[in-house]
C-alpha cells in the first residue's frame, strides 16, 4: 500500500476513534535489546509496545536476555480527524522509515 492509501483507511475509521501508529522493530526476537531503545529514545521517541505494554522510554523495562520480545516504536498517537491526513502522512512515512517498511 502507499501512504496516501494507507492514510485514506485510517480516516474511513469513525471520527474520534482514538489510534496508536506503530512502527515494527523486533518480532519474537531475545535479547535484552537495550541499545535499541537507547537508541528510540535518542532519535525523540517517547515510548514503545513491549511485550503488547506500552512503556515511556525514560523507563524502560528490563528485558530477559534469554526470552523472545516483540517491540515498537510508538511514532504517534492521535484521535481521528479529517484534517489530520497530513499528520497522519508524516507519521506513516516515520513509521515506514524507521521499521523498514513496515507499520502497524
Amino acid at each position: 500500500q502507499t501512504v496516501s492509501q494507507m492514510v485514506d483507511q485510517v480516516l474511513k475509521l469513525p471520527p474520534s476513534t482514538v489510534i496508536a501508529l506503530l512502527a515494527p522493530l523486533a518480532a519474537d526476537r531475545k535479547g535484552a535489546h537495550a541499545e535499541a531503545l537507547k537508541d528510540l529514545a535518542g532519535q525523540g521517541f517517547m515510548r514503545a509496545r513491549i511485550d503488547g505494554r506500552i512503556y515511556e522510554l525514560d523507563a524502560p523495562p528490563e528485558l530477559d536476555l534469554k526470552r523472545k520480545h516483540t517491540i515498537e516504536a510508538v511514532v504517534d498517537r492521535m484521535r481521528i480527524k479529517s484534517e489530520a491526513s497530513q499528520r497522519l502522512a508524516e507519521s506513516f512515512e516515520t513509521a515506514l522509515s524507521l521499521s523498514g517498511g513496515l507499520a502497524r
